[in-house]
Formats: C-alpha cells, sequence, structure tokens
C-alpha cells in the first residue's frame, strides 16, 4: 500500500515476517529508507510530526527568504551555539533516515523538506552525496498523508 505521491512525500507499508512492517519512505521521488520498523515507536514519532505541523513550529521567518542550501549551512553552522535551531528543523522519524539529514520548514501553508545525504557508505543510487533536494507540499496535505499512515500502522501493529 502506498501512501501519499512519491513526488513529493510516500510511504510504501510492506507486512514482512515476525508481524514487522517494511516501510519505504520516499521524498521527491527518491527513496530514503526501505528498512523494517517497529510501528509503535513510528507512530509515536509520526504523531509529533503531525502535532508540530498543526501549531506552525517549524516555521522560522529568520530563514524565509534563504534557499535551501543556504539554510542548511546556517543550521549546520550554528549546531552547537546555545540556541540552536539545528535540532528544531531536524526531521527524525527513527534510525531508518539517519544516513540522511532532513530540515522541515512552514512557509504560509506550504511544508518545504530539504535533505541531502552525508554518509558515503550508505548513501543509495538515487542520491549524490552531499546533493542539496527539496520539495514543497501544502501542510493540509502533508498533514492528511501522515494521518493515513499513522492509522495504517497501527491497524497493523493490534
Amino acid at each position: 500500500m502506498i501512501i501519499g505521491t512519491r513526488k513529493t512525500v510516500a510511504f510504501e507499508l510492506r507486512s514482512i515476517e515476525g508481524g514487522l512492517q517494511n516501510l519505504n519512505f520516499h521524498l521527491g521521488n527518491k527513496l530514503i529508507s526501505d528498512e523494517p520498523i517497529y510501528c509503535p515507536t513510528y507512530i509515536a514519532s509520526v504523531d509529533q510530526f503531525i502535532a508540530r505541523l498543526k501549531i506552525g513550529y517549524y516555521k522560522n521567518e529568520n530563514l524565509k527568504s534563504l534557499s535551501p542550501y543556504v539554510i542548511i549551512k546556517n543550521l549546520e553552522a550554528e549546531r552547537n551555539s546555545d540556541e540552536p535551531l539545528f535540532f528544531r528543523h531536524l526531521l527524525k522519524l527513527d534510525e531508518s533516515i539517519d544516513q540522511y539529514l532532513i530540515y522541515v520548514f512552514e512557509r504560509s501553508m506550504l511544508v518545504e523538506i530539504f535533505w541531502y545525504c552525508w554518509d558515503e557508505q550508505r548513501f543509495n543510487s538515487e542520491h549524490e552525496l552531499n546533493e542539496v533536494y527539496s520539495i514543497t507540499i501544502p501542510t493540509s496535505q502533508l498533514i492528511s498523508i501522515l494521518v493515513i499512515l499513522t492509522s495504517e500502522l497501527k491497524k497493523t501493529s493490534n
């Protein structure tokens, strides 16, 4: 079952041995992960992501006029400062995406997601090492995709 659209954001679920779910996660027609997941932990992470989108957690007026590359470089330059925005905008769903740094920003009624693979041992053939990619999706559409995902994960984890 595919939830969403690969052109922007998509999750593909497949049951595997032992009652686990394998989840393919796509951003911008590019495979981010194809890994088994532990549903309760993944559901909790996605629920937190939904809640943050609903309250505008990822909005940042200081970054709104910058390019994805410049935003990423600014965030990473201040990673160890006293008030880092790095972790505020970093998407962490689970360890299956650790080879990517994925950032989330809200602008008006849109969500922009920027990412790149930094790990030369674990990047897939759909990516160039350290190349910055981005997609834009309406916030309401992303929330809808995520709600359907959690609903399907809850069905399979019961």
